[in-house]
């Protein structure tokens, strides 16, 4: 055993929804985002990955775009992320030089009419300098879904990862996460 012990993980979880109860009607998808490697992407099996598009359906004209948005302040980097529709995952990847940047792109494709279910599940590093490194150390959980209404015009959904203020807030409840839509022109 080291003579240095290693912080607990800390999590921070981000819950929103639609309905009464809020409970999604759909089981998550399992992202099982600790079995992939390092600096990696996968699509589910209809869709391959492009950079610049995500990951892109094979066979259906693009009826949906779905961008993953980082606007997480300077105490946290983006390491894992898994998108979800409708119980399946669509998006899966690792690793920060994969995920950095201000906007990546997750899905096009088609999504049919309706109300569709949308699971996003992210984790996230703590970043500190000099007596802050042990930030490093820590892990946040930050996941979110909500139902969206699809119509035959064409969508976007960003999923926007940003921080809460407040010099009080405590560490582990800084970041959030939440889905907008808008029609696509």
């Amino acid at each position: 055993m080291s003579s240095r012990a290693r912080p607990a993980i800390g999590l921070a979880m981000v819950l929103s929804g639609c309905g009464p109860d809020r409970e999604p009607r759909l089981p998550e998808p399992n992202f099982a985002l600790d079995t992939l490697s390092s600096e990696s992407v996968e699509c589910d099996g209809a869709s391959r990955y492009e950079p610049g598009h995500g990951c892109r359906s094979v066979f259906e004209r693009q009826s949906a775009r779905v961008v993953l948005v980082n606007r997480i302040g300077g105490a946290f980097r983006l390491v894992a992320a898994g998108v979800g529709i409708d119980g399946r995952a669509v998006f899966r990847a690792s690793g920060e030089a994969m995920l950095a940047g201000a906007e990546l792109p997750v899905f096009e494709g088609a999504l049919s009419p309706g109300a569709r279910e949308v699971h996003v599940s992210l984790v996230l590093r703590g970043e500190g300098q000099g007596v802050f490194s042990y930030l490093r150390d820590y892990r946040f959980k930050v996941a979110t879904w909500q139902s969206v209404r699809v119509t035959r015009e064409p969508v976007l959904l960003e999923l926007i990862l940003y921080e809460r203020e407040g010099a009080t807030r405590p560490l582990e409840d800084r970041p959030a996460l939440r889905i907008e839509t808008q029609a696509l022109r």
